[in-house]
């Protein structure tokens, strides 16, 4: 029998991870319930609101042209990789080590794909500094010039779109979007505690399995939050 939902930590979540929780949970309500709770109804009433506001708020800079410019530039990082793997064993020596002159160079910020934007494009920006330090001699030997082009040019156009987003919303999180996502969070903070009034007092199969559920949707972002952490360390060394 669930008796307790986990505590979930919001301000360990960028904006983009509140909504997706948030909505994630709206997902498991009309999932779950036959006929949903009172706590809940005004926790999705208040959940929609906060979805509103954020629509409004990209009417200007869509989110999904910043998430297609990160797949380019992410696209590229693993192209370079999967090119520096296969010279080093090139049949010829001297095109050998020069792929190994980069790949040393490379191969020191493991893979920053899947890290927040800030990180990932801070380790990028670091890595493609250093490569630019090495002699062009080495660069044309491995014929890796073009694959480092191509990457330092998504990167740019990355950092260049994520700049204007981060100067868009600066205006607009402390207005509406930032209003509708703090009364989503104390909507969900209100339901949660009724859920496990509920549970104590009245449970029944629909409750402990929304409990279940939204246990589990905690559990996997705690996963996240660690790993995100274990990053943000080697990142740091």
């Amino acid at each position: 029998m669930t008796e307790k939902i986990m505590t979930v930590s919001f301000r360990l979540m960028r904006q983009d991870e509140i909504y997706g929780f948030l909505n994630d949970v709206s997902h498991q309500i009309t999932g779950t319930f036959s006929e949903v709770p009172d706590c809940a109804k005004e926790f999705l009433k208040v959940q929609s609101a906060y979805e509103e506001a954020l629509q409004v708020d990209d009417t200007v800079f869509s989110a999904s042209d910043l998430a297609a410019a990160d797949r380019e530039a992410d696209g590229a990082w693993t192209g370079l990789n999967m090119y520096l793997k296969a010279m080093r064993l090139y049949p010829r020596a001297d095109v050998r080590e020069a792929a190994e002159q980069i790949w040393n160079v490379f191969s020191r910020y493991d893979n920053p794909t899947s890290l927040a934007y800030a990180t990932e494009y801070g380790l990028m920006e670091r890595m493609l500094t250093e490569l630019h330090k090495l002699p062009e001699s080495v660069l044309e030997k491995a014929n890796a010039v073009i694959w480092i082009k191509e990457l330092d040019e998504k990167c740019s156009l990355f950092i260049q779109m994520y700049a204007l987003r981060i100067q868009e919303k600066a205006g607009k999180v402390s207005g509406a979007s930032k209003t509708a996502r703090l009364a989503a969070i104390e909507a969900y903070r209100r339901m949660v505690a009724m859920i496990e009034a509920l549970l104590l007092v009245s449970p029944s199969e629909e409750i402990e399995r929304f409990a279940g559920h939204l246990n589990e949707l905690i559990a996997n972002k705690q996963i996240v939050f660690k790993s995100r952490q274990t990053q943000s360390a080697k990142a740091e060394i």
